[in-house]
């Protein structure tokens, strides 16, 4: 696009000079064609030969020299104005080229994240994140299953326990009541010996 526009910049600013120089010569060149008529014309003959004022040939001399310098100014004008045209083109291409780049890492700079200091593209990141999360989410439900089914272990462990505590507690009393009913027995017994002996 910046390359168009220069190119329209150079065609308007050198078209215009280009066309006014060929006006210009070709007044010149008629002006000159011009004066070799009115020469012609004016010149009179003697013996087959035309004979000219040399004031006249002077003059035309003059001009075509006068014309031959400004057409040399004017080309030396032109290739300035081409070189300055092309230095400007040099350093807008060079322009070009350098807003190319920065665009280029602006471009790779939005695509891409810093990830530990490593520019990785956006879609890789967003692929590695999305595994973490997966990742986590897949760890969260094992040990939550885990957890669960430990639970259930020690509910039961604790149910089994309260059962035993219970059986335990009910046998300790049989037990001691059979201790307290054994020990009475024992000591009728002895009541019964002493009182017999």
């Amino acid at each position: 696009m910046k390359i168009f526009s220069v190119l329209s910049l150079l065609f308007f600013v050198y078209f215009p000079a280009l066309l006014s120089a060929q006006e210009e010569q070709q007044e010149t060149e008629s002006s000159i064609a011009a004066q070799f008529e009115e020469i012609m014309e004016k010149s009179s003959n003697y013996k087959n030969y035309e004979v000219v004022r040399q004031d006249w040939l002077l003059d035309l001399r003059d001009s075509t020299l006068q014309k031959i310098a400004s057409l040399n100014a004017e080309i030396e004008t032109n290739k300035e104005t081409i070189d300055k045209l092309n230095e400007e083109v040099a350093g807008l291409n060079a322009k070009i080229s350098a807003l190319e780049a920065e665009l280029t890492a602006s471009n790779e700079e939005k695509t891409s994240i810093s990830f530990f200091g490593t520019p990785i593209e956006k879609s890789t990141y967003k692929s590695i994140m999305w595994g973490i999360v997966l990742f986590l989410a897949v760890l969260m439900f094992f040990f939550a299953f885990r957890f669960r089914s430990s639970n259930v272990l020690t509910k039961e462990a604790q149910k089994n326990l309260a059962e035993s505590e219970a059986e335990f507690e009910e046998f300790r009393q049989k037990s001691l009541e059979k201790q307290q009913e054994l020990g009475r027995k024992l000591q009728d017994e002895r009541n019964k010996r002493s009182k017999m002996a």
